[in-house]
Protein backbone atom coordinates (compact mmCIF):
# COMPACT_ATOMS: atom_id res chain seq x y z
CA UNK A 1 0.00 0.00 0.00
CA UNK A 2 1.13 3.40 -1.04
CA UNK A 3 0.82 5.94 1.87
CA UNK A 4 3.17 8.80 0.26
CA UNK A 5 1.52 12.10 1.16
CA UNK A 6 1.40 14.45 -1.90
CA UNK A 7 3.12 17.50 -0.95
CA UNK A 8 1.79 20.75 -3.10
CA UNK A 9 4.92 22.83 -4.33
CA UNK A 10 6.49 25.07 -2.08
CA UNK A 11 4.72 23.20 1.32
CA UNK A 12 6.86 21.15 3.88
CA UNK A 13 6.32 18.43 6.13
CA UNK A 14 7.30 19.99 9.79
CA UNK A 15 7.34 18.16 13.27
CA UNK A 16 5.32 20.52 15.82
CA UNK A 17 8.44 20.63 17.88
CA UNK A 18 10.15 22.53 15.23
CA UNK A 19 7.80 25.35 15.29
CA UNK A 20 7.43 25.58 18.88
CA UNK A 21 10.19 28.01 21.35
CA UNK A 22 8.63 26.11 23.90
CA UNK A 23 6.60 23.59 25.34
CA UNK A 24 6.20 22.97 29.04
CA UNK A 25 4.01 20.80 31.23
CA UNK A 26 2.85 22.04 34.31
CA UNK A 27 4.94 21.73 37.73
CA UNK A 28 3.70 18.31 39.23
CA UNK A 29 4.76 16.80 42.56
CA UNK A 30 5.19 18.93 45.48
CA UNK A 31 6.11 21.67 43.30
CA UNK A 32 2.79 23.20 43.42
CA UNK A 33 0.66 21.92 46.06
CA UNK A 34 -2.30 23.38 47.65
CA UNK A 35 -0.76 25.31 50.85
CA UNK A 36 1.26 27.18 48.80
CA UNK A 37 -1.60 29.10 47.49
CA UNK A 38 -3.01 32.48 49.08
CA UNK A 39 -5.41 35.14 49.02
CA UNK A 40 -4.66 37.55 45.98
CA UNK A 41 -3.52 41.24 46.75
CA UNK A 42 -0.97 43.62 44.33
CA UNK A 43 1.93 41.18 45.12
CA UNK A 44 0.29 37.88 44.26
CA UNK A 45 0.57 35.51 41.07
CA UNK A 46 -2.18 34.07 39.48
CA UNK A 47 -2.13 30.28 39.27
CA UNK A 48 -3.57 29.24 35.62
CA UNK A 49 -5.86 26.11 35.66
CA UNK A 50 -7.49 24.16 33.43
CA UNK A 51 -10.70 25.96 33.58
CA UNK A 52 -9.46 29.06 31.79
CA UNK A 53 -8.16 26.81 28.57
CA UNK A 54 -11.37 25.08 28.41
CA UNK A 55 -13.54 28.14 28.93
CA UNK A 56 -11.13 30.63 27.13
CA UNK A 57 -10.80 32.61 29.98
CA UNK A 58 -7.78 35.01 31.98
CA UNK A 59 -9.67 36.32 34.40
CA UNK A 60 -11.33 33.35 36.06
CA UNK A 61 -9.74 31.01 38.78
CA UNK A 62 -9.23 31.75 42.50
CA UNK A 63 -5.99 30.51 43.30
CA UNK A 64 -2.53 32.68 43.95
CA UNK A 65 1.28 32.54 44.67
CA UNK A 66 3.59 34.77 46.75
CA UNK A 67 6.36 37.00 44.67
CA UNK A 68 8.98 33.64 46.26
CA UNK A 69 7.20 31.17 44.78
CA UNK A 70 6.35 32.56 41.27
CA UNK A 71 10.69 32.84 40.88
CA UNK A 72 11.07 29.56 41.83
CA UNK A 73 8.52 28.31 39.56
CA UNK A 74 9.44 31.15 36.58
CA UNK A 75 9.92 28.08 34.02
CA UNK A 76 5.91 27.79 34.05
CA UNK A 77 5.21 31.77 33.55
CA UNK A 78 2.58 32.13 31.19
CA UNK A 79 3.30 35.35 28.96
CA UNK A 80 0.60 37.23 26.40
CA UNK A 81 0.85 35.32 23.22
CA UNK A 82 1.94 32.36 24.85
CA UNK A 83 -1.04 29.13 24.20
CA UNK A 84 -1.99 26.73 27.42
CA UNK A 85 -3.45 22.96 26.30
CA UNK A 86 -5.70 21.51 29.12
CA UNK A 87 -3.99 17.94 29.89
CA UNK A 88 -6.37 16.11 31.47
CA UNK A 89 -10.15 15.24 31.28
CA UNK A 90 -11.19 17.57 28.52
CA UNK A 91 -8.07 16.97 26.70
CA UNK A 92 -6.39 19.59 23.44
CA UNK A 93 -8.30 22.80 24.78
CA UNK A 94 -6.43 26.09 23.10
CA UNK A 95 -5.98 29.07 24.55
CA UNK A 96 -3.92 32.28 24.02
CA UNK A 97 -3.00 34.53 26.77
CA UNK A 98 -4.14 37.41 25.66
CA UNK A 99 -2.29 40.91 25.99
CA UNK A 100 -2.77 42.31 29.94
CA UNK A 101 -3.99 39.12 31.03
CA UNK A 102 -2.89 38.52 34.71
CA UNK A 103 0.94 37.84 35.11
CA UNK A 104 0.97 33.94 36.79
CA UNK A 105 1.80 30.07 35.93
CA UNK A 106 0.37 27.27 34.38
CA UNK A 107 -0.88 24.44 36.83
CA UNK A 108 0.03 20.58 35.94
CA UNK A 109 -3.21 20.22 33.92
CA UNK A 110 -1.64 22.41 31.67
CA UNK A 111 0.99 23.12 29.10
CA UNK A 112 2.69 26.05 27.58
CA UNK A 113 2.90 26.74 24.04
CA UNK A 114 5.21 29.55 22.51
CA UNK A 115 5.14 29.12 18.91
CA UNK A 116 8.34 30.54 17.04
CA UNK A 117 8.10 32.27 13.64
CA UNK A 118 7.86 29.88 11.41
CA UNK A 119 4.23 29.32 11.97
CA UNK A 120 1.00 31.44 12.44
CA UNK A 121 -0.93 30.97 15.20
CA UNK A 122 -4.59 30.44 13.69
CA UNK A 123 -3.18 28.08 11.68
CA UNK A 124 -1.08 26.28 14.81
CA UNK A 125 -4.44 26.03 16.16
CA UNK A 126 -6.42 24.69 13.60
CA UNK A 127 -3.93 21.76 12.30
CA UNK A 128 -4.07 20.81 16.17
CA UNK A 129 -7.56 20.94 16.14
CA UNK A 130 -7.77 18.69 13.60
CA UNK A 131 -5.21 16.50 15.17
CA UNK A 132 -6.75 16.12 18.05
CA UNK A 133 -10.21 15.39 16.11
CA UNK A 134 -8.58 12.12 13.99
CA UNK A 135 -7.20 10.85 17.84
CA UNK A 136 -10.87 11.30 19.04
CA UNK A 137 -12.32 9.57 15.77
CA UNK A 138 -9.88 6.84 15.91
CA UNK A 139 -10.32 6.15 19.61
CA UNK A 140 -6.94 5.55 20.66
CA UNK A 141 -4.19 8.31 21.33
CA UNK A 142 -5.70 11.07 22.67
CA UNK A 143 -4.04 10.53 26.21
CA UNK A 144 -0.59 10.81 24.32
CA UNK A 145 -1.75 14.77 23.26
CA UNK A 146 -0.91 15.56 26.97
CA UNK A 147 2.76 14.49 26.12
CA UNK A 148 5.44 16.89 25.19
CA UNK A 149 7.14 14.30 23.59
CA UNK A 150 4.05 13.12 21.65
CA UNK A 151 3.54 16.81 20.91
CA UNK A 152 6.57 17.12 19.59
CA UNK A 153 7.15 14.41 17.21
CA UNK A 154 3.33 15.13 15.89
CA UNK A 155 3.92 15.69 12.13
CA UNK A 156 2.26 18.86 10.09
CA UNK A 157 2.38 19.97 6.62
CA UNK A 158 2.55 23.64 6.44
CA UNK A 159 2.74 26.53 3.44
CA UNK A 160 5.12 28.88 3.42
CA UNK A 161 4.32 31.56 6.13
CA UNK A 162 3.43 33.93 3.49
CA UNK A 163 0.64 31.52 2.72
CA UNK A 164 -0.62 30.41 5.75
CA UNK A 165 -1.30 34.16 6.67
CA UNK A 166 -3.05 34.50 3.59
CA UNK A 167 -5.09 31.44 4.34
CA UNK A 168 -5.62 32.51 8.38
CA UNK A 169 -6.75 35.87 6.83
CA UNK A 170 -9.33 34.30 4.44
CA UNK A 171 -10.69 31.63 7.20
CA UNK A 172 -11.24 34.41 9.66
CA UNK A 173 -13.25 36.25 7.64
CA UNK A 174 -15.61 33.72 7.83
CA UNK A 175 -15.02 33.58 11.77
CA UNK A 176 -16.20 36.55 11.60
CA UNK A 177 -18.89 36.20 9.42
CA UNK A 178 -20.31 33.07 11.68
CA UNK A 179 -19.79 35.20 14.78
CA UNK A 180 -21.94 37.97 13.60
CA UNK A 181 -24.16 35.45 12.58
CA UNK A 182 -24.46 34.15 15.94
CA UNK A 183 -24.72 37.08 17.89
CA UNK A 184 -27.64 37.82 15.66
CA UNK A 185 -29.36 34.59 16.64
CA UNK A 186 -29.19 35.25 20.25
CA UNK A 187 -30.42 39.09 19.94
CA UNK A 188 -33.59 37.18 18.38
CA UNK A 189 -34.13 34.88 21.33
CA UNK A 190 -33.89 37.18 23.83
CA UNK A 191 -35.99 39.58 21.57
CA UNK A 192 -38.49 36.83 21.27
CA UNK A 193 -37.99 35.50 25.22
CA UNK A 194 -39.08 39.53 25.59
CA UNK A 195 -42.67 38.94 23.36
CA UNK A 196 -43.62 36.01 25.43
CA UNK A 197 -42.85 37.36 28.48
CA UNK A 198 -45.30 40.32 27.67
CA UNK A 199 -47.83 38.77 25.24
CA UNK A 200 -48.23 35.23 27.55
CA UNK A 201 -48.69 37.25 30.64
CA UNK A 202 -50.84 40.25 29.83
CA UNK A 203 -48.32 43.00 30.85
CA UNK A 204 -48.97 43.67 26.41
CA UNK A 205 -52.04 43.41 24.92
CA UNK A 206 -52.51 43.16 21.02
CA UNK A 207 -54.83 46.13 19.49
CA UNK A 208 -58.49 44.71 19.13
CA UNK A 209 -58.20 42.62 22.38
CA UNK A 210 -59.52 44.67 25.88
CA UNK A 211 -61.14 41.77 27.83
CA UNK A 212 -59.96 40.99 31.32
CA UNK A 213 -57.02 38.74 31.62
CA UNK A 214 -57.60 35.79 33.25
CA UNK A 215 -56.44 32.35 34.72
CA UNK A 216 -57.74 29.00 35.02
CA UNK A 217 -56.54 26.14 36.37
CA UNK A 218 -55.65 23.74 33.38
CA UNK A 219 -57.23 20.91 35.28
CA UNK A 220 -61.02 22.89 35.38
CA UNK A 221 -60.88 22.62 31.36
CA UNK A 222 -59.54 19.75 30.45
CA UNK A 223 -61.63 17.98 28.48
CA UNK A 224 -63.80 20.64 27.27
CA UNK A 225 -60.60 23.10 25.93
CA UNK A 226 -57.68 20.89 26.70
CA UNK A 227 -57.27 17.23 25.85
CA UNK A 228 -54.25 15.50 28.24
CA UNK A 229 -53.36 11.70 28.56
CA UNK A 230 -50.86 9.56 29.31
CA UNK A 231 -48.71 8.37 26.37
CA UNK A 232 -49.06 4.36 25.59
CA UNK A 233 -45.65 2.97 26.40
CA UNK A 234 -43.44 0.94 23.88
CA UNK A 235 -40.22 -0.08 24.76
CA UNK A 236 -37.28 -0.62 22.29
CA UNK A 237 -37.80 -4.52 21.56
CA UNK A 238 -41.50 -3.75 20.60
CA UNK A 239 -40.24 -1.31 17.79
CA UNK A 240 -41.11 -2.01 14.43
CA UNK A 241 -38.02 0.23 12.33
CA UNK A 242 -39.85 3.32 10.88
CA UNK A 243 -39.39 6.91 10.20
CA UNK A 244 -41.87 7.77 13.06
CA UNK A 245 -40.64 9.34 16.21
CA UNK A 246 -41.15 8.25 19.78
CA UNK A 247 -41.03 10.33 22.50
CA UNK A 248 -40.50 9.39 25.70
CA UNK A 249 -38.64 10.76 28.79
CA UNK A 250 -35.78 12.69 27.50
CA UNK A 251 -34.87 15.18 25.53
CA UNK A 252 -34.23 13.95 22.47
CA UNK A 253 -35.73 11.14 19.82
CA UNK A 254 -34.69 7.71 21.11
CA UNK A 255 -35.63 5.53 18.30
CA UNK A 256 -38.41 5.36 15.75
CA UNK A 257 -41.64 3.08 15.17
CA UNK A 258 -43.55 2.57 12.22
CA UNK A 259 -46.77 3.71 13.63
CA UNK A 260 -48.13 6.84 14.91
CA UNK A 261 -50.21 7.63 17.79
CA UNK A 262 -50.78 11.38 17.31
CA UNK A 263 -50.42 13.93 14.13
CA UNK A 264 -50.77 17.52 14.29
CA UNK A 265 -49.51 19.88 16.22
CA UNK A 266 -49.03 18.02 19.27
CA UNK A 267 -47.67 18.89 22.99
CA UNK A 268 -45.41 16.10 24.98
CA UNK A 269 -44.57 16.42 28.80
CA UNK A 270 -41.63 13.87 29.62
CA UNK A 271 -43.38 12.04 32.29
CA UNK A 272 -39.69 10.61 34.12
CA UNK A 273 -36.33 10.46 32.80
CA UNK A 274 -36.11 14.41 31.53
CA UNK A 275 -39.07 14.66 33.52
CA UNK A 276 -41.08 17.80 33.13
CA UNK A 277 -39.79 18.66 29.90
CA UNK A 278 -42.26 19.93 27.36
CA UNK A 279 -41.56 19.69 23.38
CA UNK A 280 -43.68 20.80 20.79
CA UNK A 281 -44.21 18.90 17.85
CA UNK A 282 -46.21 19.15 14.49
CA UNK A 283 -45.41 15.88 12.67
CA UNK A 284 -46.64 12.32 13.36
CA UNK A 285 -45.18 10.89 16.39
CA UNK A 286 -45.36 8.06 19.03
CA UNK A 287 -46.34 9.13 22.18
CA UNK A 288 -44.58 6.51 25.03
CA UNK A 289 -43.50 7.79 28.09
CA UNK A 290 -45.18 11.33 27.97
CA UNK A 291 -48.13 13.53 28.78
CA UNK A 292 -49.53 14.47 25.42
CA UNK A 293 -51.61 18.20 25.44
CA UNK A 294 -53.63 19.45 22.78
CA UNK A 295 -56.22 22.20 22.55
CA UNK A 296 -59.65 21.50 21.60
CA UNK A 297 -62.99 22.14 20.40
CA UNK A 298 -61.64 25.64 19.12
CA UNK A 299 -61.40 26.65 22.45
CA UNK A 300 -57.78 26.23 22.79
CA UNK A 301 -54.62 26.85 20.64
CA UNK A 302 -52.65 24.29 20.91
CA UNK A 303 -49.76 26.48 20.13
CA UNK A 304 -50.50 29.06 22.41
CA UNK A 305 -50.95 26.90 25.51
CA UNK A 306 -46.82 25.16 24.41
CA UNK A 307 -45.65 28.72 24.31
CA UNK A 308 -47.21 29.46 27.90
CA UNK A 309 -45.78 26.07 29.26
CA UNK A 310 -42.49 26.72 27.88
CA UNK A 311 -42.42 30.08 29.37
CA UNK A 312 -42.65 28.21 33.11
CA UNK A 313 -40.54 25.64 31.79
CA UNK A 314 -38.70 25.74 35.21
CA UNK A 315 -41.41 25.59 37.18
CA UNK A 316 -42.96 22.45 35.86
CA UNK A 317 -39.67 21.14 36.45
CA UNK A 318 -40.29 21.61 39.99
CA UNK A 319 -43.88 19.21 39.41
CA UNK A 320 -41.61 16.10 39.51
CA UNK A 321 -42.47 14.01 42.15
CA UNK A 322 -40.91 10.56 43.16
CA UNK A 323 -36.97 9.28 44.67
CA UNK A 324 -35.19 7.11 42.52
CA UNK A 325 -37.35 7.95 39.30
CA UNK A 326 -39.18 11.21 39.66
CA UNK A 327 -42.51 11.58 37.70
CA UNK A 328 -44.46 13.90 36.25
CA UNK A 329 -48.19 12.99 36.30
CA UNK A 330 -51.46 15.04 34.81
CA UNK A 331 -52.65 16.12 38.36
CA UNK A 332 -49.40 18.25 38.65
CA UNK A 333 -49.73 19.68 35.38
CA UNK A 334 -53.76 20.35 36.87
CA UNK A 335 -52.64 22.18 38.89
CA UNK A 336 -51.05 24.83 36.93
CA UNK A 337 -52.56 28.15 36.48
CA UNK A 338 -53.12 29.00 32.58
CA UNK A 339 -54.68 32.39 30.93
CA UNK A 340 -58.23 32.08 29.93
CA UNK A 341 -58.66 34.47 27.15
CA UNK A 342 -60.28 34.33 23.94
CA UNK A 343 -59.41 31.84 21.72
CA UNK A 344 -58.85 34.65 18.74
CA UNK A 345 -56.73 36.25 20.97
CA UNK A 346 -54.34 32.80 21.93
CA UNK A 347 -53.94 32.32 17.97
CA UNK A 348 -53.03 35.88 17.10
CA UNK A 349 -50.58 35.31 20.13
CA UNK A 350 -49.02 32.11 18.66
CA UNK A 351 -48.91 33.50 15.11
CA UNK A 352 -46.42 36.50 16.32
CA UNK A 353 -44.32 33.83 18.27
CA UNK A 354 -44.25 31.59 15.75
CA UNK A 355 -42.74 34.01 12.89
CA UNK A 356 -40.07 34.54 15.52
CA UNK A 357 -38.98 31.13 15.87
CA UNK A 358 -39.57 30.88 12.19
CA UNK A 359 -37.07 33.94 11.76
CA UNK A 360 -34.84 32.02 14.41
CA UNK A 361 -35.08 28.72 12.50
CA UNK A 362 -33.87 29.96 9.41
CA UNK A 363 -30.80 31.96 10.82
CA UNK A 364 -29.64 28.94 12.54
CA UNK A 365 -30.12 27.06 8.78
CA UNK A 366 -27.74 30.02 7.82
CA UNK A 367 -25.47 29.64 10.31
CA UNK A 368 -25.11 25.59 9.61
CA UNK A 369 -24.40 26.42 6.31
CA UNK A 370 -21.84 29.19 7.27
CA UNK A 371 -19.80 26.34 9.52
CA UNK A 372 -20.05 23.65 6.99
CA UNK A 373 -19.16 26.46 4.27
CA UNK A 374 -15.84 27.03 6.11
CA UNK A 375 -15.37 23.85 7.49
CA UNK A 376 -15.28 22.30 3.41
CA UNK A 377 -12.85 25.37 2.48
CA UNK A 378 -10.53 25.11 5.24
CA UNK A 379 -10.10 21.18 4.38
CA UNK A 380 -9.28 22.12 1.06
CA UNK A 381 -6.74 25.11 1.73
CA UNK A 382 -5.24 23.31 4.82
CA UNK A 383 -4.04 20.61 2.29
CA UNK A 384 -3.14 22.74 -0.82
CA UNK A 385 -6.09 21.79 -2.84
CA UNK A 386 -6.49 25.16 -3.32
CA UNK A 387 -3.51 27.31 -3.58
CA UNK A 388 -3.51 31.39 -2.32
CA UNK A 389 -0.49 31.90 -2.92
Amino acid sequence: MNNKIDIPQGWEIKKLGEVCDELVRGPFGSSLKKEFFVKPNIDTYKVYEQKNAIQGNCNIGTYYITNEKFKELARFECKHGDIIMSCSGTIGKLYTIPNGAPKGIINQALLKISLNSSINEYIFKLVFANKIQSLSMAGSGIQNIASVKYIKNINIMLPPLEEQKKIADILLTWDKAITTLKEIIQQKELQKKGLMQNLLTGKKRLDGFNDEWKEVKLGEILDSAILCKKGNIITEKNIISGNIPVVAGGRTIPYYHNQYNYDGITITISSSGYAGFVWLHNYPIWASDCLVLKGINNLYDTSFLYYYLKLKQEQIFLLKTGGAQPHVYIKDIARILIPNITYEEQKAIAEILMKADEEISLLNKQLELYTEQKKGLMQKLLTGKIRVN
